[in-house]
């Protein structure tokens, strides 16, 4: 509902996942593996695209020493969660298109998505932000909901299209496939427009934070 400013930004936060679980619907899982494969990655040089984010993922303890020397994140935030969406998406799906050798590709995709992640694991700051508007009352409903919400509609996108794709002839499945990125990475726009509604807080301050 929107009747206050706290359940304002809940109702919003709720739409953010909703569109992220159709965004990692349409290019992650089945249909992230099944692009590679159409452009002729094979299933080792897969997983290893698979790891790379858990290397990326070590650089988040950096993430409040850079965080806390901004009092306010609103636009550093949605900035880099634009370059990831660009780098993990875009990026990801033009590459292959321009550089035609397959070491070239593999390359140029861990460093893409190497990229992405570090930038999304030293920006990841939006919890700090929302967290004063899942009161203690609500959080229980809350995460239940989310948890409920996000999970129903990854299933729903995930077996829709994978009808959809699965009646399709190999080229066809791959030009929707690259399809479904594009729509997704337009969709992006709208994940960063409803995790920045909510009103921004006044950060509280650690004891370590630098001068």
């Amino acid at each position: 509902n929107f009747t206050g400013e706290a359940a304002t930004a809940r109702s919003y936060l709720l739409l953010q996942v909703i569109i992220s679980a159709v965004i990692n619907g349409f290019t992650g899982g089945v249909f992230y593996t099944g692009y590679l494969v159409g452009h002729g990655i094979n299933i080792v040089n897969i997983s290893i695209l698979a790891l790379v984010p858990y290397a990326a993922c070590l650089f988040s303890v950096f993430t409040p020493y850079i965080l806390e020397r901004f009092p306010k994140r609103r636009w550093i935030l949605s900035i880099a969660r634009l370059a990831y969406f660009t780098l993990q998406i875009l990026g990801v799906s033009l590459l292959p298109l321009i550089v035609h050798s397959d070491t070239g590709r593999v390359v140029g995709l861990v460093v893409l998505v190497f990229l992405a992640n570090v930038i999304n694991f030293l920006f990841n700051g939006y919890s700090p932000w929302h967290m004063p508007y899942i009161t203690p009352d609500v959080r229980m409903n809350y995460f239940t909901a989310i948890q409920m919400v996000s999970n129903v509609t990854s299933t729903v996108v995930l077996i829709v299209t994978s009808i959809i794709t699965d009646r399709l002839a190999a080229n066809d499945q791959l030009s929707l496939i690259s399809v479904l990125r594009y729509v997704a990475f337009g969709l992006c726009f709208l994940d960063i427009y409803f995790l920045q509604k909510p009103k921004e807080p006044v950060y509280l301050k650690s004891a370590n934070q630098p001068k």
